[in-house]
Order: C-alpha cells, then sequence, then structure tokens
C-alpha cells in the first residue's frame, strides 16, 4: 500500500485559469500519471493529492487498465493548466499559478 500523498502548499491561482494538473512522468514508462485539482479564490489553499488519485494517461488520453504508479519510476513532475481534446473542460485564457512548494506527507 502507498501512505503517501502529494500536498501542494501555498497554492493560488490567479487569471481566468482555475484547473490544473500535477503529473508525473518517467524515461521508462510510458504513461504519465496526473491528477487534476481546481483553485477557486484569490486566498492561498493547500491542496491534498493522495497518490491513489493519481490516473495513468498515454498522449492525453486515460489509461484504465495501466498498471498503479509507482513512485521509484518517475523521473520527473510537472504542474499544468488542464482543459483540452480529451477533457469535457475547456479552457481559454490566460492565469498563473502561484505554489509556495509541493511536499510528499
Amino acid at each position: 500500500k502507498q501512505w503517501y500523498q502529494r500536498r501542494v502548499r501555498g497554492a493560488r491561482a490567479q487569471g481566468q485559469l482555475q484547473h490544473w494538473k500535477v503529473y508525473f512522468s518517467s524515461t521508462t514508462d510510458k504513461y504519465t500519471y496526473e491528477q487534476v485539482f481546481k483553485l477557486d479564490g484569490p486566498d492561498l489553499e493547500v491542496v491534498d493529492l493522495p497518490l491513489v488519485g493519481f490516473t495513468a494517461y498515454y498522449r492525453g488520453a486515460v489509461v484504465p487498465d495501466a498498471p498503479p504508479i509507482v513512485l521509484g519510476n518517475m523521473t520527473s513532475i510537472g504542474v499544468q493548466a488542464y482543459g483540452g481534446v480529451y477533457e469535457s473542460y475547456k479552457q481559454r485564457g490566460s492565469g498563473s499559478l502561484e505554489m509556495d512548494y509541493i511536499n510528499l506527507v
């Protein structure tokens, strides 16, 4: 079992973009593992992202039968605004995301 979760501390979105995702990728796995979150207001928020909530994607499409995330295989982490071809929600316009830090707790 994986008891860890990612915690984004002191996050705040500004501008028109409110929907964001954190993703892990590696040089050996063909999937990225992603989890989305929404920031509503101008106040700093704490965002908890349990590892069991990360879903496998391949080129932007969900892979339902992919193996669960193995942190030891991941070599990079990223944060991105989401909403696109395979998503029901579309975003447009400008925005920024401010974060104090991301940690594993």
